[in-house]
């Protein structure tokens, strides 16, 4: 049961770009599904674009609580990736409307919040190396974009079958191996890890 108008709407939005694509949906589509009128979807938001960003500020806030709990990185990057294994026919109709480039824009903010975050807590960085530790941040970010458009356009059919029995155990291999290689880059190359990180 939504907890708010916003949740109300924002949930009905993702079960429409469940059955649709992203273009094909309208504010009237999102007022008349969660039985408001298009006053009140205006209320909290400004159009489509603007509550597709507030999911994604959700998701992304959501993520930070968990880091910031204690879990690990990979398995807070994790959640993110199997939201969208989870809902990959929302994912996929995002991703292939004309807006991809913006819903590119928003994975990458949200991995960037996350990884900078991390790095925050976790690493002594001095303003000298401050930009060396951003450019770190600024690569896996693209990376990361990469294999989640490539995980939300993928239909299972065009998929391993062992990915598709198991595809945690996909999303662990992929993980384990960025976040090796962000921990060693930033180690070898910008700060040294605080001590009660």
């Amino acid at each position: 049961m939504p907890k708010s108008t916003e949740d109300l709407l924002l949930n009905g939005f993702m079960d429409l770009v469940t059955e649709r694509p992203l273009d094909k949906i309208t504010v009237q589509d999102i007022a008349d599904y969660c039985c408001v009128n298009r006053n009140t979807f205006y209320y909290h938001y400004d159009n489509i674009y603007d509550l597709l960003e507030k999911f994604f500020d959700r998701q992304t806030n959501s993520a930070l609580e968990f880091l910031k709990s204690g879990e690990s990185l990979k398995n807070c990057i994790k959640a993110i990736i199997l939201f969208a294994i989870d809902h990959h026919q929302a994912a996929k109709h995002l991703v292939n409307s004309s807006n991809r480039d913006l819903v590119a824009s928003y994975l990458g903010h949200s991995f960037s919040t996350l990884l900078t975050t991390y790095v925050e807590e976790h690493y002594d960085i001095n303003d000298e190396n401050r930009q060396k530790a951003e450019f770190i941040i600024a690569f896996y970010r693209y990376a990361f974009v990469g294999i989640m458009m490539d995980v939300m356009t993928k239909d299972p059919e065009d998929t391993p079958s062992e990915y598709n029995e198991n595809p945690e155990s996909y999303v662990d291999l992929i993980l384990d191996t960025i976040e090796h290689d962000i921990t060693d880059n930033i180690l070898m190359n910008v700060a040294k890890p605080l001590k009660d990180a």
